[in-house]
């Protein structure tokens, strides 16, 4: 069983319009309804590479009844935390010519008695557990070292974990030396301060020096790197590596780096190398941009893609 653990669900509304204009009445072609959040996206890619997969969140509110129900309609195996505090709904606004929009709003903050709850159901399923994969922001009221704790609790039972997390929490959880570092480039330039003028990662030297001190720094195996159409990237310790998919016409691009995540995910189970790790990912996050919802994945196109994908060290 792969563990997901996504403390952040949110319930997604998204919208298309042929153009979005400021201070104007906007009227929508159509609005669509879906669970979404790092940690339910993950699952929902994992699940459709036939993985047995388990997704633990807080959920509260109408919005978190809207979520567990869809969830469990979709099959996703699912624990989680009832919070007096709401889920969150975030809206993704699709236009024309490939414009998209994020209104993402504030997480409700935890009590003490629903985190522990959480604790509960963290220790009681990670023993079955294969695979631990921590994925996206905490909510207000988490302990700084909560991510950390589920990073050492998985080491000490000899679990690989995946940290797709950057901010507070996922910093400190770095400390515990997770398997593998996920993040996007942005992310990676906050990590590190961004080259050494402090500026950005956009020459390839710096970026490769920029993964060997991250690596080193925190006993990572593997850290990756995600940068939308520029492709993904990675560092094992021997090998930088870069992998590119064909373009594509994009429907909706939110979600590819969780589908990347379930990439490395399915592969780290399997024992295989972080080039087929990057191959696997680059797939299914471009096969992630032609589908409406984030982390359906067409098997036709994923597949298609998997043969199509370009491999290279940079």
């Amino acid at each position: 069983m792969i563990f997901v653990v996504g403390h952040n669900p949110d319930w997604k509304k998204i919208y298309r319009i042929p153009r979005m204009e400021v201070g104007r009445v906007n009227r929508l072609q159509s609005a669509e309804f879906f669970p979404a959040g790092k940690g339910a996206n993950t699952a929902r890619v994992l699940r459709g590479l036939g993985e047995n997969v388990l997704l633990l969140s807080f959920l509260g509110g109408s919005n978190g009844d809207r979520f567990r129900r869809a969830v469990r309609e979709e099959g996703i195996a699912h624990r989680y935390v009832r919070t007096l505090g709401e889920t969150r709904t975030c809206v993704t606004i699709l236009e024309d010519g490939e414009i998209t929009t994020e209104l993402i709003e504030p997480a409700a903050s935890l009590r003490p008695s629903e985190l522990r709850r959480f604790d509960g159901l963290f220790g009681k399923h990670l023993a079955a557990a294969k695979l631990l994969v921590i994925a996206g922001t905490s909510l207000p009221g988490a302990p700084e070292d909560c991510y950390r704790r589920y990073v050492e609790a998985a080491k000490r039972l000899g679990i690989p974990v995946i940290l797709d997390s950057y901010k507070t929490q996922g910093r400190v959880a770095l400390d515990g030396s997770p398997t593998v570092l996920k993040i996007n480039l942005f992310e990676l330039e906050s990590l590190t301060g961004g080259s050494p003028t402090g500026g950005s990662l956009s020459d390839p030297e710096q970026r490769k020096a920029a993964f060997s001190r991250v690596r080193d720094s925190y006993g990572l195996e593997w850290i990756v790197i995600t940068r939308g159409s520029e492709g993904i990237e990675g560092f094992d310790g021997r090998h930088h590596l870069r992998a590119v998919s064909p373009g594509v016409e994009v429907r909706n691009p939110i979600g590819s780096g969780d589908a990347a995540t379930a990439g490395i995910a399915y592969t780290l189970l399997r024992g295989q190398s972080l080039e087929q790790a990057l191959r696997r990912s680059a797939a299914l996050g471009t096969a992630n941009c032609l589908n409406l919802y984030p982390g359906r994945v067409e098997p036709s196109h994923y597949e298609d893609l998997l043969t199509r994908v370009e491999v290279r060290e940079f």
